[in-house]
C-alpha cells in the first residue's frame, strides 16, 4: 500500500502543495520546485508566479515577477516533456516594441567583420583601435 505524501514548495510569497505516491516521488517533485528561486533576479521581489502559454502550437513555461515582469525560463526536453529551469539565460526582461527588452540573439559563426570593416576578423590581430 503506498503511502500518499504532501509537501508545499515555496515559490516566491506563494506556495504550491505538491503530492506524491511515496517518499521518491515526493523527492523528485519537490527537488524540481526547490531550484526555483524565492526572489526576483532582477528587482528581489517575492511576488512570483508560475505563468504557462501557447504560441503556435508550442507551450511555453515561466516564472514570472509580478512586480517587474521579468521572467525565468524553463527548457523542455523532448524525451519526455519534462522540464527544466534555464538557470543560464537569467531573468529576461519583458519585450517591449520598438526594441529594448529582449536581448538580441547572438552571432552563430560565419565571417565576422574586423572594426576597420574589411575581411574576416582575426582576434589575434595586433592593429586593435582602441
Amino acid at each position: 500500500m503506498a503511502t500518499k505524501m504532501k509537501y508545499d514548495a515555496p515559490i516566491g510569497r506563494n506556495k504550491i502543495s505538491i503530492e506524491a505516491d511515496g517518499l521518491k516521488s515526493l523527492f523528485m517533485a519537490s527537488g524540481f520546485f526547490a531550484e526555483i528561486p524565492t526572489n526576483c533576479g532582477n528587482c528581489d521581489s517575492d511576488d512570483l508566479m508560475l505563468a504557462g502559454k501557447k504560441n503556435a502550437g508550442f507551450d511555453f513555461f515561466s516564472v514570472l515577477c509580478r512586480k517587474c515582469r521579468h521572467e525565468l525560463k524553463f527548457g523542455q526536453r523532448k524525451e519526455d516533456g519534462g522540464l527544466w529551469l534555464k538557470l543560464e539565460d537569467g531573468w529576461i526582461p519583458p519585450y517591449k516594441q520598438g526594441g529594448g527588452g529582449q536581448p538580441q540573439p547572438r552571432q552563430q559563426g560565419g565571417n565576422q567583420q574586423s572594426p576597420k570593416g574589411g575581411g574576416d576578423f582575426d582576434p589575434d590581430q595586433d592593429d586593435i583601435p582602441f
